[in-house]
């Protein structure tokens, strides 16, 4: 090989540090959405099946008393709207004992 076809496969393969550097500034372009409005209602059966995952309660020991839509404030300046706070009573431990309440989440 000559000089000019080395230079030219040298080319070809990627400096590390320039796939580290724009690889993840794609990822990060990939990643932001832009997000709208839900187009439906969150049932209770799905909130149960959150609640159920995010708290290790099991699904039939959850009982939702009310699900209402509102805006968030997360942070200090940013604001997430079609935020869902759900209203559940279910089995929580303390000191020891066990007993029913009444615990919100924030579903965004």
């Amino acid at each position: 090989m000559d000089n000019f076809q080395e230079d030219h496969a040298a080319s070809r393969q990627l400096d590390p540090g320039f796939t580290h550097r724009f690889g993840g500034r794609g990822t990060l372009f990939s990643a932001t959405r832009v997000v709208g409005e839900p187009t439906s209602d969150l049932a209770p059966k799905d909130a149960v099946r959150l609640i159920a995952m995010k708290s290790s309660v099991p699904a039939d020991a959850i009982e939702i008393s009310f699900i209402l839509d509102r805006s968030a404030k997360c942070w200090e300046s940013f604001e997430v709207k079609h935020v869902r706070r759900v209203a559940a009573i279910h089995a929580v431990r303390e000191s020891g004992s066990q007993s029913r309440r009444l615990v919100f989440y924030d579903l965004f």
